[in-house]
């Protein structure tokens, strides 16, 4: 029996999907609404009532190529590398600057809280193949508060540990040989109340070269 033409097309959507479908970001519901409006690439409708991510209808051409370029950004980073999003859209994502953070001890502390969490539990990792790594510099934060998450990306430096006389200690690599990387993490934070919250990784990787294999 031939397949019918929806099974076709759920044959040919499975595959170009799969990572995102597959995704973090997709299963703690980050992603709902915008794999739909990704079918269509030419976006002929899109402020239809069909796509619920949509406040109102797309008139502005200078709106509607924001949101091309915002949805392309979501696409090929899960979130991670998004600019603020046009006015057009419900977006889960919120890019977050620093110098605003720092405004707020609370929410500085606990994104500091939670960039610590991410690189030890990177090392607990990464100890197992000889290698340690130390925060070198906070380059994005970007909140999804709705699905009560945190993606960031952070630069780490790769240490080594070394043995020196009856005590092990961290020692940076020679300046001339630093190891830097980027890594982006995704932070779950569980509220039991206003005073604690436990926080969970819910996944961490080296920044592809190619955002768009994501």
């Amino acid at each position: 029996m031939n397949p019918s033409a929806e099974e076709e097309e759920e044959e040919e959507w499975a595959p170009k999907w799969k990572s995102l479908h597959e995704s973090p970001q997709f299963v703690y519901g980050m992603l709902d609404g915008f794999l739909e409006t990704w079918e269509e690439e030419d976006f002929e409708r899109i402020g239809d009532s069909k796509y619920p991510i949509f406040r109102r209808e797309l008139r502005d051409k200078n709106c509607h190529q924001r949101l091309l370029a915002f949805l392309k950004q979501v696409r090929e980073s899960r979130g991670y590398d998004v600019d603020d999003p046009p006015r057009c859209v419900m977006s889960p994502f919120f890019p977050m600057r620093m110098d605003e953070i720092k405004l707020y001890d609370a929410l500085y502390e606990e994104l500091i809280g939670k960039v610590e969490f991410v690189v030890a539990e990177i090392n607990g990792e990464a100890k197992l193949h000889g290698k340690l790594y130390e925060l070198d510099e906070i380059e994005k934060v970007v909140e999804a508060w709705a699905h009560r998450c945190t993606l960031l990306t952070l630069r780490v430096k790769q240490v080594r540990l070394s043995r020196r006389k009856r005590m092990k200690q961290l020692e940076s690599i020679n300046a001339s040989a630093d190891v830097v990387k980027t890594v982006q993490a995704t932070v779950f934070a569980e509220c039991y109340n206003k005073d604690f919250k436990e926080f969970e990784l819910v996944e961490w990787r080296f920044k592809p070269l190619n955002t768009s294999s994501a």
